[in-house]
């Protein structure tokens, strides 16, 4: 199994960069030698996860699956899971919460496996053996996220999830995360769910400035049974859309020409439900060094009418 370690980001807690060291195990117990004091996280790449592989089949322990277990990797607690319980862990892997190492300030007396898989004591008060990880085979969430994502347009932020499947969900709530860890809650009222089987997609607005960097939110499902599972965080790529600035046909074919940021990445995506989608991806394009994209859809006359939108990846 592979384990990587990577600075936290110093806002959102997350992994940046590149990872600074990778360490392979054959039986669960990990070291990473001569980090200099700092924040940072630990990751179990999603490639343990795939199929054949040893984390196969198997979600983070201790919680509802898509559910951050409580486990503050900081608390200095031995043998308790200290991983964020992915959705779908053979796509993003599973990651701690950031944590800090310090000179002189770490536990002492922890008994963990070395990497040869004999007990040892760590005595040292610069090392902190109680970062763990544990995994199970889980049972499925009440709904199967697609996506998570957002932009920012005439003031307001939107924020649009897609399910692919729902049981027994009552509705949701979206919160976002201030850089305090409290809590804003986005929605005035519970947002209904469609309770569709092959899920729905959702949408909430807040008034809010024009973010400079993602913004984080938390996705929380209310169930029939009073159950609350939480989804996220999330960060949100909360940029403007692409406007639509023509549309033409040539040589049998519609051209529309979008107008936004220069130089960046698109994802046009078509629907001919504007309400409920969902929304299907029509490709990937980059704004030329006006801002502008060209999207060709060949037509035969008797398409149904669709909707089209650009939105930052």
């Amino acid at each position: 199994m592979i384990l990587e370690v990577y600075a936290a980001d110093p806002t959102f807690g997350t992994p940046t960069g590149s990872a600074l060291a990778t360490t392979t195990t054959a039986n669960g117990g990990y070291y990473f030698f001569y980090l200099p004091a700092g924040d940072y996280v630990l990751n179990v790449p999603a490639t343990n996860f795939a199929s054949g592989k040893p984390l196969s089949g198997l979600y983070s322990s201790g919680s509802t699956v898509g559910t951050r277990n409580g486990v503050d990797p900081d608390n200095d607690v031995d043998k308790d899971d200290n991983g964020y319980n992915a959705i779908n862990p053979a796509l993003t892997g599973v990651t701690t919460a950031a944590f800090t190492l310090t000179v002189g300030g770490e536990p002492t007396g922890e008994v963990d496996l070395n990497p040869n898989g004999t007990d040892i004591l760590a005595a040292d008060n610069s090392s902190n053996l109680t970062v763990d990880l544990g995994f199970f085979a889980g049972a499925p969430t009440a709904i199967t996220l697609a996506y998570v994502r957002g932009w920012w347009l005439d003031g307001q932020v939107t924020v649009e999830w897609e399910t692919v499947s729902e049981l027994n969900t009552l509705g949701f709530d979206l919160y976002r995360l201030m850089g305090d860890g409290q809590r804003v809650l986005v929605n005035k009222d519970l947002v209904p769910a469609l309770n569709a089987e092959k899920g729905g997609t959702y949408r909430v607005s807040e008034a809010l400035g024009r973010p400079s960097a993602p913004v984080q939110y938390i996705l929380v499902e209310h169930e029939t049974t009073g159950r609350r599972i939480e989804y996220g965080p999330f960060n949100v790529l909360a940029a403007a859309p692409a406007q639509v600035t023509s549309v033409r046909m040539v040589s049998g074919a519609m051209v529309m020409e979008f107008t936004g940021e220069p130089g960046v990445d698109y994802v046009i995506e078509t629907t001919d439900d504007l309400i409920n989608g969902p929304w299907e991806s029509a490709g990937r394009f980059r704004s030329d060094s006006s801002g502008k994209v060209l999207y060709h859809q060949s037509l035969t006359g008797s398409e149904p009418v669709r909707f089209y939108r650009a939105l930052r990846p």
